[in-house]
C-alpha cells in the first residue's frame, strides 16, 4: 500500500479528466472453487485497488466529480467472522489509510445510486465484457 496521498492525487486527477458526476468503482467479491467456504485466492480488482489500495473483498467506492468527495462501502464483519478470523478493522479504520474518511454498507451505495439516478446525475462506471 503506497501512502494516502498517492490515493488522494490518483482520485482527484480522475475526477478532473471526468469533469461531472459520480464514478463508480467495483471491487471484486471472493470466488469459491466449490462451494462458498472454499475460495480461490483473493485478487482485488486492479481498477480500484490502483485509486483506493484496499485489497479486501466485498467493496465499492464513489467519486463524487462535483463535490470531491469519496466514500468506500462495504459491510464490515461480523461476531461469527471474528470467531474464525479474530478481531478485524473496520472498513472506517481501512479507509482512513487510504484517505477516505466517509463510508456505508453495501445497502447505503444502492440508496445513493437510486438517488443519484433519480435526480439525473451521471453515474460512470467501468463495463465489463462478457465471456
Amino acid at each position: 500500500m503506497f501512502s494516502k496521498e498517492i490515493y488522494l492525487e490518483r482520485r482527484e486527477k480522475l475526477r478532473k479528466s471526468v469533469g461531472k458526476g459520480l464514478i463508480l468503482l467495483l471491487g471484486n467479491d471472493e470466488s469459491p472453487m466449490n462451494y462458498g467456504d472454499n475460495g480461490y485466492h483473493f485478487r482485488q480488482d486492479s481498477t480500484f485497488l490502483y485509486f483506493f489500495g484496499l485489497n479486501h473483498p466485498f467493496l465499492a467506492g464513489i467519486l463524487d466529480c462535483e463535490t470531491g468527495e469519496d466514500v468506500i462501502f462495504g459491510n464490515d464483519h461480523t461476531v461469527e467472522d471474528f470467531v474464525w478470523m479474530g478481531p478485524q478493522p473496520t472498513i472506517a479504520t481501512q479507509s482512513l489509510q487510504v484517505g477516505v474518511t466517509k463510508t456505508g454498507d453495501i445497502a447505503d451505495l444502492i440508496v445513493l445510486l437510486e438517488d443519484s439516478s433519480s435526480k439525473g446525475r451521471v453515474v460512470h462506471f467501468l463495463a465489463t465484457l462478457p465471456g
